[in-house]
């Protein structure tokens, strides 16, 4: 078979093709869910479903600690785990469809875009933070509700729990701030355009580093998920396994100082950079609403207080900045008009003319 010696590569080795009344209700779902959820991006039900109806699908047996679906982009097809129940392969075939429909190619079919993701032939940029936005918008199709969990010390609030819990929660922070549908808008269409505006309310230094962080965060769970199955083998020695546990514990510990340190970067880059700009009591009072609400997706461990500081300096600094407005927009309505030439002489005629008005009342009463 054509790229099995890839598919080994990533533990995937095929048993089969998935039958077609599987494949088309599969596509039906799928459909249905992308069609009627995202209406902003003009998805037709129809192409689809012709779309994914003819995109090659398979039963493969994958290691365990991976997900049960994966879309392998070389042959653009998608390859599901042996034995996964069928009602949650509908849910998993929403995010890999999503990657078969952002996926870009050169003439030499090599990969150069996967939605928020960029390939050179050297690095891959941005690969987590699109796996996040992809997985967020999987989440939104299928009606997915927030929920509370704790992983690595971190308990958060998170609309996909059991799937990429930690970066779908940072990235779903950035959307809050760039805007979700602009989010779904460029992950789908490999656009920068939520890039873009990130950068222009965080800064591009900031961006690139939250963006380098997502990275290193997946990076070290995956280097988890091998360090258990190796740790489960029944031939490991005692030092060996202890030498692995201290790995484990050692990317538990990357995994939270990772996390926790890009929430902070992300609150102080945009908050921060966005008080400097305000100009109106009703931006301030819009920034204070923002910030007061970003109290509901934070992740947070024992001992956490970079947010409940950050608040209070800031508002302070805003009752200032609210203050200052005020007494600027106050002093406008007390300085007084200058008056123009012609405005001072209409005044003096009407002056004169009152006077000449009075001065003939008088001789006619006979006071002169």
């Amino acid at each position: 078979m054509e790229y099995e010696a890839d598919l080994k590569k990533d533990n995937i080795q095929v048993i089969g093709t998935l039958d077609t009344l599987s494949v088309n209700t599969i596509s039906n779902f799928v459909a249905r869910k992308l069609s009627s959820k995202f209406t902003y991006l003009n998805l037709n039900y129809n192409d689809l479903f012709a779309i994914m109806s003819h995109t090659p699908m398979y039963i493969a047996k994958m290691p365990d600690g991976m997900s049960e679906a994966s879309y392998f982009y070389k042959n653009s097809s998608l390859y599901f785990k042996e034995g996964t129940d069928f009602n949650k392969l509908q849910d998993l075939a929403v995010h890999e469809f999503i990657h078969h429909l952002q996926e870009r190619k050169n003439r030499k079919n090599q990969l150069t875009r996967l939605g928020l993701a960029s390939f050179t032939d050297f690095k891959i940029y941005g690969m987590a933070f699109n796996e996040a936005a992809v997985q967020l918008m999987t989440s939104r199709a299928l009606d997915a509700k927030f929920d509370t969990v704790k992983y690595y010390g971190i308990t958060l609030n998170t609309i996909s729990p059991n799937y990429y819990p930690l970066i779908c929660n940072l990235v779903h922070q950035m959307a809050y701030i760039a805007g979700e549908k602009l989010l779904f808008s460029s992950t789908l269409n490999c656009t920068d355009n939520f890039k873009n505006k990130f950068i222009d309310l965080c800064g591009k230094s900031n961006f690139y580093k939250i963006q380098k962080n997502l990275d290193l965060i997946s990076i070290a769970e995956e280097k988890l998920i091998n360090l258990n199955n190796k740790l489960e083998s029944k031939d490991m020695s005692i030092n060996a396994s202890q030498i692995i546990g201290k790995l484990i514990s050692h990317n538990k510990d990357r995994i939270t100082s990772l996390f926790i340190s890009t929430q902070n970067l992300i609150i102080s880059s945009y908050f921060n950079r966005q008080y400097k700009v305000l100009k109106s009591t009703a931006e301030v009072e819009y920034f204070r609403k923002k910030l007061y609400n970003y109290k509901g997706l934070l992740g947070t461990v024992e001992g956490y207080n970079f947010y409940n500081n950050f608040y209070i300096d800031m508002m302070a600094k805003l009752d200032g900045k609210f203050e200052d407005i005020s007494n600027v927009v106050e002093s406008l309505f007390l300085v007084p008009v200058k008056e123009s030439k012609l405005v001072r002489a209409m005044n003096k005629i009407k002056i004169l003319s009152n006077n000449t008005k009075d001065r003939i009342i008088d001789i006619i009463k006979g006071r002169n």
